[in-house]
């Protein structure tokens, strides 16, 4: 039972940047979330390891990097992995457990030699990314909703 729980705990906890991460910007009367102030999170890998992570972005479109800048991902079964260039400008896991500096073995420190830092999505990804994003700005019916309450 413990280690079900444990479990559970980890998947809420990884899953933290991603869903309401940031502060609300208010400008021009559109209501959105904006990059958080770095923060650094200290997250527990499956294995129990220690990982500080600085994410940020907004409901649609995120980033999570090692605090040396390295872009990590959350792979199938919920471990934190080095970001790669994936097809169409998307980001996916390279395989690879992702390690605070200090863990890193001398292998792990050869493949992010090879590893470009601050990976962003791009092409055809973003543009979709934005355009979520921008349809939200334009009609928040959530955070109308949300208005209707107060």
């Amino acid at each position: 039972m413990g280690t079900v729980t444990g479990k559970m705990i980890l998947i809420c906890l990884l899953g933290l940047p991603f869903f309401g991460f940031g502060r609300i910007n208010k400008a021009n009367g559109n209501i959105s979330l904006i990059k958080p102030l770095d923060d650094t999170l200290v997250l527990s890998q499956a294995d129990g390891t220690k990982l500080h992570l600085v994410c940020s972005g907004s409901y649609f479109l995120n980033y999570c990097e090692t605090t040396d800048g390295y872009t990590v991902m959350i792979d199938a079964i919920g471990m934190y992995e080095y970001a790669k260039k994936g097809g169409k400008g998307t980001l996916i896991p390279a395989g690879v457990q992702a390690k605070d500096d200090s863990q890193r073995s001398p292998e792990d420190q050869r493949y992010l030699k090879r590893v470009h830092k601050h990976l962003r999505y791009s092409g055809e990804t973003l543009k979709l990314f934005e355009d979520k994003q921008k349809r939200m700005d334009e009609d928040p019916a959530i955070i109308k909703r949300d208005k209707k309450i107060q």
